[in-house]
């Protein structure tokens, strides 16, 4: 019985030494960190928000001025396991991602964040990013000009207005390599996700590749093509141009300019391109760029309020074309 006492006792802390035991470092905590300390008007920076080690949590909701905040709805839940010396350590993160679009220069502060965990709350600390006027060099605001059409110049409020987006971007040559890029990947070169669409958002399609190492897109080429375009209104002085088209139906709220000063895009416009190797052969990527943004110059479309001489007693301010169908009972 001796015997048999003194070999179970080695066998059994053998056993409880490669068991499992309480993971250690699960201590309940929050994080924040963002992507970028410094940036452009108009370009994004991302918050993460990591909770550690609970379900149990609830985010306050905050706002901050001159920055729109748009919150992902899936949060990203993963887990981490470490064993050493027998010691099982799990770390279980939910992760919320925020995108920070910014609108106006100057020093924006995400706020410190009361997140309670569980039964105790705890505050993380606030962050300070600067954000920077986009400086435009000579010559950059003719590599972006953004245009709006109509059939019509002039239209009467409640009357829907058929407009189209021009946008026209220069394309960029590389005199090394005697190479011009595509309209399909300058195209690409255009920050979708933080630039301003206004009534022409949600028309823009997915996008499958990118080439020349543009910023993911996330939209493919609108309707278009290629044409010569006067720089500067000499028409001695033209260049080629690529152009993209949007359409859309807008319903005006009110008298006077069709205002669409809410368009505002960007675009990584390239200043340098390499030649590397790839599994491909060789492939051009664009090694420099610079950030330049456009906006609408003027609206060419005008609204009038409807004619009040003349007007109905039971007018409603419905303006447009409309049809009646009548049928007379009976019809013996």
């Amino acid at each position: 019985m001796k015997i048999r006492h003194n070999l179970l006792m080695p066998i059994m802390t053998l056993l409880l030494a490669m068991s499992p035991s309480k993971a250690l470092g699960q201590a309940v905590d929050v994080s924040v960190e963002v992507s970028n300390r410094e940036v452009y008007v108009g370009e994004m920076v991302t918050l993460t928000i990591t909770i550690k080690n609970t379900s149990s949590y609830i985010l306050p909701d905050f706002e901050i001025k001159g920055v729109r905040i748009q919150k992902d709805p899936n949060p990203i839940r993963s887990s981490f396991t470490t064993i050493q010396f027998g010691k099982t350590t799990t770390v279980q993160s939910t992760i919320h991602t925020y995108r920070l679009v910014t609108t106006q220069a100057g020093v924006f502060t995400i706020p410190a964040l009361n997140v309670r965990l569980g039964n105790e709350i705890k505050t993380t600390q606030p962050i300070d990013v600067m954000v920077n006027t986009i400086e435009l060099q000579e010559g950059d605001g003719e590599k972006l000009i953004l245009e709006i059409e109509s059939d019509r110049s002039t239209y009467y409020l409640g009357e829907p207005v058929d407009a189209t987006l021009r946008i026209w971007i220069m394309p960029y040559r590389d005199k090394q390599f005697n190479l011009t890029v595509s309209r399909n990947d300058m195209w690409g070169r255009i920050k979708d996700e933080t630039s301003e669409w206004g009534e022409f958002s949600g028309i823009l399609q997915p996008r499958q590749n990118q080439l020349f190492g543009g910023p993911k897109p996330h939209s493919a080429p609108p309707d278009g093509g290629e044409s010569l375009r006067a720089i500067g209104g000499d028409p001695n002085n033209r260049r080629a141009y690529y152009f993209y088209e949007l359409r859309t139906t807008i319903w005006p709220k009110q008298a006077g300019e069709l205002n669409l000063s809410d368009v505002r895009i960007l675009i990584e416009y390239p200043n340098r391109l390499e030649r590397r190797r790839s599994g491909f052969g060789h492939q051009f990527v664009v090694t420099k760029s610079r950030l330049i943004a456009a906006k609408i110059a003027q609206s060419p479309i005008t609204i009038k309020p409807t004619p009040e001489a003349g007007k109905p007693t039971s007018f409603s301010g419905a303006v447009g074309r409309y049809s009646m169908t009548v049928r007379a009972q009976p019809t013996e």
